[in-house]
C-alpha cells in the first residue's frame, strides 16, 4: 500500500518510531516481494511498469538496508545512463538522494565514504546531459574535495578518483586554455584508479589525457597516453571469457564500456597518425 506523504510520516512518527525491528523486518519482507514476484521475470513487463516497480523497490531497500539499496541504486542508474534513459536517471538520483537526506545522521559509515556514490552520480549526471552550468557542476565536486581529502576514509578509495576525473573533465569545459591544471587533475585520478585495482577507469582517464595533449597540438604525447590506454583496454578485454560477457547486466555493462575504451582510443590513434602524415597506420586503427 502506498500512502500519502502526510499519512506515512505519521505512521512512522506515532507507530513504527517504537516498533523499529518490526518496520525493518516488514521492510525486507516487501523487497523480497518485489525481488521475487513482481520483478522475478521482467520480460512479462513494459519498460515503464518495471521502472516504476524498480524505482519503488530501490526506495524500499534504501530504507530497509542503506548499504543494499546504495548498490541497487549504482547498478540501476549507471545502466540507465549508458543505455540514455535520462528521465528514468533523474528519478532514481532523487530517490536516493532522499533517502540520503533521511539518513543522514544515523548511516552507518564505518569505514567507508560510499554514500558519496550519490553526489557523485549527481555530479556526472550534469556533465553527461549536459544541462547543468559547468561552473555549478564544479562548485559540487570541490565542496566534496574540500570537506573529505583530509578525511582516512578517503585515502585509498577508488571515490576519490572519480570525483578528479569529473574535476578535469569540467575544467575542460569551464576553462578549455588551461590544459595543464586538467591534465595534472587526470593523472591524479588515474593514479588512485590504478592503486586501487579500478584499471578500465585507469585506462579511460589516460585516454583522456591523450586527448588534452591532442588539442594542444602535442602528437607525439597524446600517442602515448593513447597507446598505454589502448594496451589497458586490450588487457581487460583479454580477461572476460566468453560466458561471462552475457551473464548479466553488471558484466554485459562493463563488457561494453571496455569494448568503448578500445573503440575510443583506436579512434584518437587514428587521428593522431592522419594528422602526422602516417596514413597507413590511421588506416589500420580505424578499421
Amino acid at each position: 500500500v502506498l500512502l500519502h506523504d502526510e499519512m506515512a510520516r505519521l505512521l512512522n512518527e506515532y507507530f513504527w518510531q517504537d516498533n523499529r525491528h518490526a518496520y525493518e523486518d516488514s521492510l525486507q519482507r516487501l523487497v523480497k516481494y518485489y525481488d521475487d514476484q513482481l520483478l522475478v521475470n521482467t520480460a512479462t513487463l513494459s519498460e515503464a511498469d518495471r521502472e516504476a516497480y524498480t524505482l519503488e523497490l530501490i526506495g524500499y531497500a534504501f530504507q530497509a538496508d542503506f548499504a543494499n539499496g546504495l548498490v541497487r541504486f549504482t547498478d540501476e542508474f549507471d545502466l540507465a545512463m549508458e543505455d540514455g534513459r535520462y528521465d528514468y536517471s533523474e528519478s532514481l538520483l532523487q530517490e536516493a538522494e532522499r533517502a540520503l537526506q533521511k539518513r543522514q545522521a544515523d548511516i552507518p559509515y564505518g569505514n567507508t565514504l560510499e554514500f558519496l556514490q550519490i553526489p557523485l552520480r549527481r555530479v556526472n549526471y550534469g556533465l553527461d546531459k549536459g544541462e547543468q552550468r559547468p561552473e555549478r557542476v564544479l562548485r559540487q565536486i570541490e565542496a566534496v574535495l574540500t570537506e573529505y581529502q583530509e578525511d582516512p576514509r578517503w585515502q585509498d578509495r577508488d571515490i576519490q578518483g572519480h570525483f578528479w576525473l569529473s574535476q578535469g573533465r569540467t575544467l575542460a569545459l569551464v576553462n578549455d586554455t588551461d590544459y595543464d591544471r586538467v591534465i595534472t587533475t587526470f593523472k591524479r585520478a588515474t593514479r588512485v584508479f590504478f592503486d586501487t585495482g579500478e584499471d578500465q577507469w585507469g585506462n579511460l582517464t589516460m585516454n583522456r589525457i591523450g586527448e588534452s595533449y591532442f588539442q594542444q597540438g602535442h602528437f607525439s604525447e597524446a600517442e602515448t597516453w593513447f597507446l598505454r590506454s589502448q594496451r589497458g583496454f586490450n588487457t581487460l578485454l583479454g580477461q572476460f571469457p566468453e560466458e561471462a560477457r552475457h551473464s548479466d547486466k553488471k558484466h554485459t555493462l562493463r563488457h561494453r564500456q571496455v569494448l568503448q575504451g578500445v573503440q575510443r582510443t583506436l579512434g584518437n590513434l587514428a587521428r593522431v597518425y592522419s594528422y602526422t602524415g602516417r596514413f597507413y597506420w590511421a588506416f589500420t586503427c580505424a578499421y
